[in-house]
This record gives structure tokens, C-alpha cells and sequence, in this order.
């Protein structure tokens, strides 16, 4: 898990230093412009074919939900689904060991991390089912805050979802450079 960390955490690190992101960001945000997930994601795709340590990606996972799981999927057209923004593999990596990430938006850290930590709560459910993914994340982008303020969100909103496998430690957050804006991990 610590490696995966690691590697997403460079990934991101990465991607969110290229020029033409951090110049669209600024725009984004100078503008007060919502909604800009899709285009983030599509840019985040490119960047993952074209990453030399990336053996194979897929956007839009369908996660199947088993019925024992409890959870319902609001997102997907098919309620047994729960689709996830990312799916990787690492070029060195065995077969069906991939990488999840799903993406939240949001200006507002506090509604992002809420959703960041609901989405996580739910594919955590449905994880223990037979499936390739060896670990997953969720990655939020929001105004810049605090650390101890994000800190305090995560802890308010892992205690309301009963997500106690979400911990500070593999919790990171940095600024975007060139931008009012950062993204949480965890």
C-alpha cells in the first residue's frame, strides 16, 4: 500500500505540475468556473497514456457491487455497478493488481473531502468482493486550506461514514503550484 501511495503521489505530483494544467487552473479559478471535473479528467487521462510507468489504464471503471454489500449505485445506469473515475496498472506490476482513483471538485475543501471520504466508504464496502484492484484512493481538488483544517473535515467525516481505515497518515495535501487551488490524497 505504501508503494501505491507513493507512486500515485508522484503521478500527481507530476501531472499537476505541467505548464498547461497549472495555466487552465488559474483560468478556472480566476473565473469562478464550476464543473470543470470532466475536462481534468480527460486531461488525466492523456497524461496516464502517455506515462512510461503506466501498463494499462481504463476510465470509468464498473466496480460490481455483490448484493451482501448494502450500498446502492446512484452514479451508474446499472444500480449493481459503482463506477470509479481510474484504473491503472503499473508497467512492473502482475496481472490484475490495478490502482484505483476516483476524483472529486469542489472550491469548497469541506464539500470535497465530505465527498471524497463518502465515495472511498462505498468502494471500501464493496472491496472485499472478488476484484483486481489492489488499492484505492481518492483524490479531491479544492481551495487551499489548512492542513489541520483538512484534518479536522477528514476526522468529522470518517467518524459520520464509520471510515476509520482512512488515517492521517496516508492523507496528504499540497498546494498546486501557481494557484489558489490543492489537492487532498488519501
Amino acid at each position: 500500500m505504501k508503494r501505491d501511495l507513493d507512486f500515485v503521489q508522484e503521478l500527481l505530483v507530476h501531472f499537476f505540475r505541467q505548464p498547461h494544467i497549472v495555466q487552465r487552473l488559474q483560468r478556472i479559478d480566476t473565473r469562478v468556473l464550476k464543473d470543470w471535473d470532466t475536462w481534468l479528467q480527460v486531461e488525466f487521462s492523456l497524461f496516464l497514456d502517455s506515462h512510461i510507468h503506466i501498463k494499462q489504464w481504463h476510465k470509468d471503471y464498473s466496480f460490481p457491487i455483490v448484493a451482501q454489500s448494502n450500498i446502492e449505485s446512484i452514479y451508474a445506469s446499472d444500480p449493481n455497478l459503482l463506477p470509479i473515475n481510474f484504473v491503472f496498472a503499473k508497467t512492473q506490476s502482475s496481472p490484475n493488481q490495478n490502482i484505483a482513483i476516483d476524483i472529486r471538485q469542489d472550491a469548497d475543501a469541506e464539500i470535497c473531502i465530505r465527498s471524497m471520504v463518502a465515495d472511498i466508504h462505498k468502494v471500501w464496502l464493496v472491496r472485499r468482493s472478488d476484484n483486481d484492484i489492489r488499492s484505492m484512493w481518492s483524490l479531491g481538488i479544492h481551495k487551499q486550506a489548512a492542513r489541520n483544517e483538512l484534518i479536522d473535515f477528514i476526522q468529522r467525516y470518517v467518524d459520520e461514514f464509520d471510515a476509520d481505515f482512512i488515517s492521517e497518515s496516508r492523507t496528504h495535501t499540497r498546494a498546486i503550484p501557481g494557484t489558489q487551488l490543492a489537492y487532498t490524497l488519501f
